[in-house]
């Protein structure tokens, strides 16, 4: 619990120790965001930071105005909320509680606090939300597509503009929209914002096919993202143009063929701009079959495949006001995607940043590798010159093994080319430009870091360099493996959401990143993608297919119970309770007569050596540790009967791993490696009778068989540290954590790798 509430103190900033001897409530949050724009939770949840000079500070007590205006907020007028005075410690995740918020409402608001003394502080500086479009009859556009080749053949990334006159001077303007798979819009020529890979992947819709095993897709969720943009000084007195590419993205994913039977349907398109006049007239421009569609020169983009680009196919102009589109079609009317339209306000996509070519060399005749240095994910930005319809490839390389088809290819035009992809992305240390036509210099190659963009939250630094290289190459990892608020396996082969890969690398992510709005994301994904009638939890989500177990659907119950014990998140324990119960009577309903969860694929994962731990005791132990969450969150929700009877199948099943797999001396579990010891220990069914003979067993196998190395998998490894650390056996942890032969972190640094 130490390590715990450490955690949480640093993870929500209750003090902030600066120069100053003022104490003032700081970093002003709503839902966990800045200013959010466009949010659709009805009674969002607010929350501060304490900044002060001095030790010892606490919060005693907190007033909250919230206002429809600066100015009734300036005159300190609560017209939408007034807390008055409250004595509470409490500085997260206080629920707004208010008058009641309309769509597009402006909400601004400010909080004051008492220290420890009752002195109360000044008020703090000012803060804003915007609600976005709560129901269903704010929306006036229909979704639009365009007809798809008749041949079968992918047609080129469509675009898709809409001529519009603005007639007086504009106060505000904001834009609303979806595009999928991926869309990137603009006004006026100018881009608009500076997301990529959007909106978020999702469980968008129906699938073309059913053919997709024995998971019954139709008992799914379906969630669809809109994102919301201001966009009042892209506008201009007179003609305008609001122009959108989408791209494939996950909603036609045709480029795996493991995956063609499960993706979605063609591009389309929901966009609604409203703009508010100064002389308080509303306009809307609505996406329908008044705009106009052309062919972009992205003639393939794929998710796994990369992008195919014709210089000579560009449109210059085609989202202003001058360009002739009289040879256009039409867009038009193609069929809503059935999944719930909600608001995107978790942190986007984004190029983090630009990184130098290292260096440069020549496999090859007529082949140029540049080295970034580091294992990156995201794509490159090429620049080259060359005849019109020169055609080159960039081939894209991790540090080791294949390039898993990693490729993009571009056609000159004329003079010079900058170019970069918009709807794919690759992991790579290595891009090889291939067959360039004049030779290039190392300046012709960037690389382009792309994730969803979260911040950092905590730094590590010791006299160990190795350790710092380890924590420095895990960042990256966990930072390359996430695009479209998904956590995926890896960022080039598959690319999938795991679930079991996301809930253990969960709480590492947690204390290095803010990860908040991430998980509350990912976890609407997997209550989603968990199967309505059985309460089964896929080991992929959003789903893809993908192999897994029980320690996998366990994110249901992982992930929320860490979002209340890093972050405070109540909430998020009420509005899943029902998806972590689901799972529970599902894992319930799949035990054997002897009580033991059998048949749900795979336990432990990848050891070192041939995995021999047995699944069905691995998944058991995960049961247990499951209900033990369970049985503690049922008390937090106030439901004490279910929690009694979680507990009460914590024991049965405590008593079926001991009847089954513990050795007859009483002094280890099963055949006593790769973490067979480490699954009790750690999750406490060992009795405190059992716990020393147990943990000698464990300590005298890793050093004597082992010689201080792990031998467990992906499941077992954190859970290892953790048992030897909370037993006092720190110095075997960091024995493990130091080796530099196989298998160890050491081991692949001392190789060259930059991520794990």
């Amino acid at each position: 619990m130490k390590a715990i509430f450490s955690a949480a103190l640093l993870t929500l900033g209750l003090v902030i120790s600066c120069g100053r001897h003022e104490t003032s409530p700081v970093h002003l949050r709503c839902e966990y965001a800045r200013h959010p724009l466009g949010l659709d939770v009805a009674q969002p949840r607010l929350s501060w930071q304490i900044q002060s000079g001095q030790r010892g500070v606490s919060q005693s007590g907190y007033r909250i105005l919230v206002a429809s205006t600066t100015a009734k907020l300036q005159d300190d007028e609560g017209d939408l909320w007034d807390t008055g005075q409250v004595r509470s410690g409490q500085n997260t995740q206080i629920p707004y509680s208010g008058e009641s918020l309309r769509s597009r409402q402006h909400a601004f608001w400010k909080v004051m606090i008492w220290d420890q003394n009752e002195k109360p502080t000044g008020w703090s500086t000012t803060a804003q939300w915007e609600m976005g479009l709560l129901h269903v009859d704010d929306w006036h556009g229909k979704w639009i597509g365009t007809t798809d080749s008749s041949d079968g053949a992918e047609p080129p990334a469509p675009l898709f503009r809409k001529a519009f006159t603005v007639t007086a001077p504009v106060q505000q303007a904001r834009l609303y929209i979806s595009g999928l798979g991926f869309y990137e819009a603009s006004l006026n020529g100018r881009r608009i914002g500076d997301h990529v890979l959007t909106p978020h992947r999702t469980n968008y819709d129906r699938r073309q096919s059913e053919a997709m095993g024995d998971f019954p897709h139709g008992q799914m969720g379906k969630t669809v993202f809109y994102e919301t943009y201001e966009v009042t000084d892209l506008l201009k007195t007179g003609a305008n143009v609001l122009g959108v590419i989408l791209g494939n993205g996950w909603y036609r994913q045709q480029d795996n063929l493991a995956d063609k039977q499960i993706q979605y349907d063609s591009p389309r398109l929901l966009a609604q701009l409203e703009v508010l006049y100064s002389n308080g007239e509303t306009e809307k421009v609505v996406s329908d079959e008044t705009w106009k569609t052309g062919a972009s020169p992205i003639v393939h983009n794929g998710i796994y495949t990369g992008e195919t680009y014709d210089a000579r196919l560009e449109q210059p102009g085609w989202d202003q006001s001058d360009f002739n589109d009289t040879k256009w079609p039409a867009a038009r009317a193609v069929r809503a995607p059935i999944g719930v339209l909600r608001s995107q306000t978790f942190p986007p996509d984004r190029v983090i940043k630009i990184v130098p070519a290292r260096a440069l060399t020549i496999p090859d005749s007529g082949i140029y590798q540049f080295d970034m240095g580091q294992m990156i994910s995201g794509w490159a930005r090429l620049t080259i010159s060359g005849p019109a319809g020169s055609a080159v490839t960039l081939r894209f390389i991790e540090e080791s093994g294949p390039p898993y088809g990693q490729i993009d290819r571009y056609i000159l035009k004329e003079g010079k080319n900058v170019w970069e992809p918009k709807f794919t992305w690759h992991a790579f240390r290595y891009v090889q430009v291939q067959n360039p036509p004049h030779p290039l210099t190392i300046e012709a190659v960037q690389g382009c870091v792309v994730n969803t963009d979260v911040d950092s939250a905590g730094t590590f630094t010791c006299s160990n360099p190795l350790f710092e290289k380890i924590i420095d190459n895990y960042r990256w990892t966990q930072l390359g493996n996430m695009h479209g608020g998904v956590p995926s396996d890896c960022p080039h082969r598959e690319r999938r959401g795991y679930t079991g890969d996301g809930q253990i690398s969960a709480r590492a992510a947690i204390y290095s990143f803010d990860m908040a709005l991430f998980y509350s994301k990912w976890l609407n994904d997997i209550r989603d993608a968990q199967d309505r009638t059985s309460g089964h939890v896929p080991n992929v989500a959003p789903f893809e297919g993908g192999g897994g177990g029980t320690a996998w659907g366990s994110a249901a119950v992982l992930l929320p119970w860490y979002m209340y014990l890093y972050y405070g998140d109540t909430r998020i324990l009420h509005d899943y309770y029902d998806m972590m119960q689901r799972w529970i009577d599902y894992m319930t309903s799949q035990l054997d007569g002897n009580g033991l969860l059998v048949n749900q694929g795979l336990g432990e994962w990848v050891p070192p050596d041939i995995t021999a731990i047995p699944e069905t005791f691995v998944n058991t132990c995960y049961y247990y540790h499951n209900l033990n969450i369970m049985s503690r969150i049922a008390v937090l929700v106030g439901r004490p009967e279910q929690a009694e009877n979680y507990r009460t199948a914590m024991e049965n099943t405590r008593r079926t791993i001991h009847r089954h797999y513990l050795n007859s001396d009483h002094s280890s579990y099963s055949i006593g490696w790769q973490g067979a010891d480490v699954f009790p220990l750690g999750f406490h069914i060992t009795p405190d009778s059992l716990v020393n003979n147990v943990l000698t067993h464990l300590t005298n196998h890793l050093y004597t068989n082992r010689q201080g190395h792990f031998d467990t998998g992906i499941l077992a490894t954190p859970l290892l540290l953790e048992v030897l650390s909370e037993h006092g056996d720190s110095e075997l942890a960091y024995t493990l954590m130091n080796q530099r032969d196989f298998p160890s972190f050491g081991y692949m640094i001392e190789k060259g790798a930059t991520t794990i």
